[in-house]
């Protein structure tokens, strides 16, 4: 019998499962908290971000399905319809073609570009008129409420002219869309299709928040004392 094993030290505590039972008894815990301290730390912070960032993500575009007569409209004034989908993915807007637009299926701020074409025309314009192309795009609730609107406006004469613009919006309900009307003081068309015509629409934030002022008033002018 050797010295140890006279002290009772010889034996294999592997055989009896005394190293198991201490690592199991006292270590498990230990793992167990670091494991709950990783999760809540940096994976809790991680979804987080995840969540946020597929909530920001949307985008659809739309782009028109037929060319529109402005001559055929009350005062040279016509919706412009943006009915047809473009591209094949949409998520968190989709286009209406009843409305003629794109519909917001999710809140936040988006990001929202306009490309048109009014023709080149022959006639000719009113005396009294600027010779101009208006495009008016607008915002509305789900109740029809314009809760945004931009303006864009060309001296035109018979010259072809494309309007074009990139805007944040800030869009508080789901359900709110967006709808495009063209005038113009000459009678012309206003040319669809990929090539003449687009209406986009790309989430940034989820946050519904500081819709800006719609308009503002004149500065005044400060005295010199």
């Amino acid at each position: 019998m050797s010295l140890l094993d006279s002290m009772g030290l010889g034996r294999d505590l592997r055989d009896e499962g005394a190293v198991g039972q201490f690592e199991t008894a006292v270590a498990a815990p230990a793992v167990t908290q670091a494991a709950g301290d990783w999760d809540r730390q940096m994976l809790g912070p991680l979804r987080q971000q995840q969540d946020y960032l597929a909530g920001v993500r949307g985008y659809c575009a739309a782009y028109m399905s037929k060319n529109i007569n402005g001559e055929w409209g009350p005062d040279n004034t016509r919706k412009l319809p943006f009915d047809a989908q473009h591209g094949e993915g949409a998520k968190g807007a989709h286009v209406d073609p009843e409305k003629g637009g794109i519909v917001f299926d999710e809140p936040g701020v988006w990001l929202v570009s306009l490309y048109t074409t009014a023709r080149w025309t022959a006639y000719t314009a009113s005396w009294l008129d600027t010779d101009s192309v208006r495009v008016t795009m607008r915002a509305k609730s789900p109740k029809g409420q314009v809760f945004d609107e931009k303006i864009l406006q060309h001296l035109s004469g018979k010259s072809a002219v494309s309007p074009t613009i990139t805007v944040p919006m800030v869009v508080k309900e789901a359900g709110s869309y967006i709808e495009v009307e063209g005038w113009s003081s000459r009678y012309r068309w206003w040319d669809g299709g990929t090539k003449f015509s687009m209406l986009t629409v790309v989430k940034q934030d989820n946050r519904p928040e500081k819709p800006g002022a719609l308009t503002v008033s004149d500065e005044r002018k400060e005295t010199s004392q």
